[in-house]
């Protein structure tokens, strides 16, 4: 229930095409895919492709100058820069995510595996990496690092991928969202004594939280109302309308649910972005007093709106807001002197950086850990231990693991120790540890939107 990771599943609609499509024209892998890097003037460039978004929905600028810096620092090092030179490819797919078209994501990464060799790979969300995965899996010693995505599956109409797949060739540096999902319903129901939710989510994300939700505690969870996405609406008025006859609906039946449990019994979970949030609170406007249920009882949300100051951007929806004390739950990483310094140098270009902002430093290490992995890969090379060229699950499992030495022992930094801290990938290539969040609560500050009520670990 991680949605802060941008788990878009408008895939759901388009994603069996991507196989047939983005494969459509053969690769080879021998002739392209194992190009993972090429000599130049003397030295290996390591090549890396970032799949980058500039969209409402979520904009990749800090995770960018974040990885700019992770490459900056890898080519200033010593114990690197004498053999090796990292170049990072910007690969603009914000067209095609504005739309969910998966099949043309899909085709950014095959041009750039047959056209310039590269078959290492950086990206958010789970509707860039899902194409990227699908294109990758293909190719021998291929690898994805995500920097946001949590979804454990995505659905489709034929049946669900499972992103913990231990055999493909994603990685992601971001807890899975069953721990999200833990923590927020071990909030609402256990430490707010609440008895019934209405989740009101996005069309798309609907699976997702069923998926997540226990059967043990389904019951308080069995309202589930979906809305349009808000990229869906090419006119803001009309997807205010649509959102004000969805809220209509969750008002006739939270005042139901408050007729037999109580007001205080009765909460609203949102599962968006925040502009489906800023359009679902103008529709819940809209309607004057004539949805006096919904503003009656308190709110929650999952974490892609929760410490998102773009979600109460606008005053009215900041008002209400903190009427009906909306919270929850977000992944955060806390302070190190990597990331503090990392978040200095942001901020010396105009980047907002704080610890609830997991991409850049998750980007920043996803960086380092691809490389890492492929400077491991030659030395065990040369050795005649494996095949040149050529990285493998287990090879990055066991980088990340410091299992296998890498370059981050030049810089006098433990194993594994980056932006995130000392973190460790799971045997599926998800992050495991450690997964620390934060409940925060809304506020009218514009300075200052949100505000932690209790650190905890969710495990």
């Amino acid at each position: 229930m991680n949605y802060n990771v941008r788990i878009t599943l408008v895939l759901a609609s388009v994603i069996v095409a991507v196989a047939a499509a983005a494969l459509s024209t053969p690769l080879d892998p021998d002739a392209a895919g194992t190009a993972a890097y090429a000599q130049t003037q003397g030295l290996t460039e390591i090549k890396i492709g970032a799949l980058l978004e500039f969209g409402q929905s979520y904009d990749d600028t800090s995770s960018l100058k974040a990885m700019e810096m992770s490459v900056q620092d890898i080519n200033s090092d010593p114990g690197v820069s004498t053999e090796y030179h990292v170049t990072l490819v910007p690969l603009d797919i914000t067209s095609f995510a504005a739309v969910g078209d998966t099949t043309g994501i899909a085709g950014v990464v095959q041009n750039a595996v047959q056209t310039q060799g590269i078959t290492h790979f950086v990206g958010h969300s789970s509707l860039t990496v899902t194409p990227a995965k699908l294109v990758l899996d293909e190719i021998p010693g291929a690898t994805i690092i995500s920097y946001g995505s949590s979804a454990p599956i995505i659905p489709l109409p034929s049946g669900a991928i499972n992103l913990v797949n231990a055999t493909d060739s994603l990685f992601r540096l971001i807890p899975s969202d069953s721990y999200q999902a833990a923590n927020v319903i071990d909030l609402v129901l256990n430490k707010d004594g609440k008895t019934k939710v209405v989740i009101v989510v996005r069309e798309s994300w609907l699976p997702i939280v069923s998926f997540l939700i226990p059967p043990e505690v389904a019951d308080s969870f069995e309202h589930r109302i979906k809305y349009t996405e808000a990229e869906r609406f090419s006119d803001p008025a009309a997807a205010v309308s649509s959102h004000a006859a969805v809220a209509r609906t969750v008002d006739g039946i939270v005042g139901g649910l408050v007729g037999t449990e109580g007001a205080d019994k009765v909460a609203v979970m949102f599962i968006g972005f925040p502009l489906d949030f800023e359009y679902h609170v103008k529709g819940v406007l809209s309607a004057g007093d004539g949805l006096a249920n919904i503003q009656g009882v308190k709110w929650y949300s999952t974490a892609t709106i929760t410490g998102e100051s773009a979600a109460v951007r606008d005053a009215d929806v900041a008002e209400f807001a903190k009427k009906v004390e909306l919270s929850g739950t977000r992944y955060t990483v806390e302070p190190n002197p990597v990331n503090i310094e990392l978040c200095n140098r942001l901020l010396q270009q105009g980047v907002v950086c704080d610890r609830y902002e997991y991409g850049p430093f998750a980007a920043y290490d996803a960086i380092h850990l691809l490389v890492d992995s492929i400077i491991t890969s030659d030395g065990l090379a040369d050795d005649g231990i494996q095949g040149n060229e050529r990285l493998t699950r287990d090879l990055v499992l066991d980088v990340s693991k410091g299992i296998e030495n890498h370059h981050l022992a030049h810089e006098g930094r433990p194993i594994g120790d980056g932006a995130l801290g000392l973190y460790t990938l799971n045997d599926y290539g998800d992050l495991d540890y450690p997964p620390t969040y934060t409940e925060l609560e809304s506020t009218t500050n514009p300075g200052n939107p949100w505000v932690p009520a209790t650190p905890k670990i969710c495990r």
